[in-house]
């Protein structure tokens, strides 16, 4: 879905409330501020999947986000904000950023904020589910306000990759396929996990580099049935109190991660290997109990594994 939005459209006394409606509606509730007597803006945004991305250029101008009450319909997002013409001033949690252009922001909605410009700008945003963001990056608000880079490296990749897709969107109608979506997250998770800043925002260098390495060895062996926090402790030379602890850093236990992870591989599987059974997928990932596993998987995703193939069922599996 593709849409644009103009001040331009409106008379300069009605700019300021019809700005603060669209950018509110397209982000979550804001507070505007413009630095002049009326707001100069256009907006044009597009759906990948369930991430949106939109164009934002505006006159100088400041958001605030008052203490949110959220509703039950209601759901946390993220913002990613990328400047391309000048800096941005962002402060939450405590945090206060100046991101350059260069450089991108990450935003929660769960939490006030300010966040302005003082000259006119030009950004891209990205809006994720909270849910999404929190599969790819543990505690994401952890990496709130603080100014990532976007000029080199991974961090690099993710700002040429989300450009290049704004070039696109912005000459063609045609939708995108599922795996943009994925690809975004999957870069914009390495990114923010390899800023050695963002080690110091929570947890230590140490403690960061022996969550990583359980992971990376939990992941590598994660179809194995006999994996626990035991051998997981013992390969990677630590003591299963000091795993559990260190999982204390994070909203979940390690068998929490552990099954979250096994319930992805095998919803990926579901979809992409008709002609496994749905006892053979649950065994491949190391549930020893079908019954439990489907109990598991609804309680997840809302619906058991062969509803999930009832109705979402890849052009390959069909």
């Amino acid at each position: 879905m593709q849409e644009h939005f103009s001040t331009a459209e409106v008379t300069p006394l009605q700019r300021r409330q019809h700005w603060t409606s669209v950018i509110s509606r397209a982000y979550f509730d804001l507070d505007l501020q413009p630095k002049d007597e009326t707001v100069r803006g256009s907006l044009s945004q597009w759906d990948i999947g369930r991430l949106r991305l939109s164009r934002l250029v505006s006159s100088a101008v400041n958001y605030r986000r008052r203490c949110p009450e959220r509703s039950a319909e209601e759901h946390e997002q993220f913002l990613v904000s990328l400047p391309l013409r000048q800096p941005v001033r962002f402060s939450q949690v405590g945090r206060e950023a100046l991101c350059l252009p260069g450089q991108f922001v990450l935003e929660r909605s769960e939490a006030p904020y300010d966040f302005s410009h003082e000259h006119d700008n030009e950004l891209l945003v990205l809006k994720i589910p909270g849910d999404l963001l929190r599969r790819q990056i543990r505690q994401p608000e952890r990496y709130c306000a603080l100014a990532l880079q976007a000029r080199d490296g991974l961090g690099g990749l993710f700002a040429g990759y989300l450009q290049n897709l704004g070039t696109l969107l912005g000459q063609s109608s045609d939708a995108l396929p599922p795996l943009v979506e994925q690809q975004l997250l999957e870069l914009l998770g390495a990114a923010v996990e390899n800023e050695a800043q963002t080690l110091d925002s929570r947890i230590s260098a140490v403690r960061a580099a022996h969550l990583q390495r359980i992971e990376r060895y939990a992941l590598e062996h994660l179809t194995d049935p006999q994996l626990d926090a035991v051998r997981v402790a013992q390969a990677c030379r630590i003591s299963p109190r000091y795993l559990h602890d260190l999982f204390g850093d994070t909203e979940h236990t390690f068998a929490q991660w552990l099954r979250t992870k096994r319930l992805e591989g095998a919803y990926r599987m579901l979809l992409t290997r008709p002609e496994m059974s749905i006892a053979q997928i649950a065994y491949a990932w190391g549930f020893a109990d079908q019954s439990h596993f489907c109990r598991l998987f609804k309680q997840q995703y809302g619906c058991p594994p062969r509803e999930l193939r009832r109705t979402r069922r890849t052009p390959n599996a069909a």
